[in-house]
């Protein structure tokens, strides 16, 4: 075989000679690579309760009532990192909502690898600042 032109595909070349064994480990991997694209976007949903919760700050929570720490985690970490933060958030937004929450002031907030987030509760009436 001679020289390749530099835009010839190598790849279709390399796949062109692949063994049966080695063409099945290819389909799969890129079957596994696109349902791991699919499910990353996969984030969880909330409850309509929770979609009303606010994210709020210290100064906006000063004359509303503490119901409780909330947390929530999510597996979905590494290159889905953003989604793993929605679900956690999300799950803490659920759990928040539970205790009959309408905002929530976010405490710890960890992504990467296993993503991880806390938050305080609080129930405020329509009169606040």
């Amino acid at each position: 075989m001679g020289a390749l032109p530099p835009h010839f595909p190598r790849v279709a070349l390399v796949h062109a000679h692949a063994s049966t064994k080695d063409r099945k480990l290819c389909t799969r991997s890129i079957a596994s690579v696109t349902v791991i694209a699919l499910l990353a976007g996969c984030a969880a949903t909330l409850s309509a309760r929770a979609a009303k919760i606010e994210d709020a700050d210290e100064a906006s929570v000063a004359g509303c009532e503490f119901l409780g720490q909330v947390k929530g985690y999510s597996g979905w970490g590494n290159l889905a990192a953003s989604t793993g933060m929605e679900n956690a958030r999300n799950e803490s937004r659920d759990k928040a909502a539970k205790l009959g929450a309408t905002d929530i002031v976010w405490r710890s907030v960890s992504g990467s690898y296993s993503p991880y987030v806390s938050g305080q509760a609080y129930v405020c009436n329509s009169s606040r600042p």
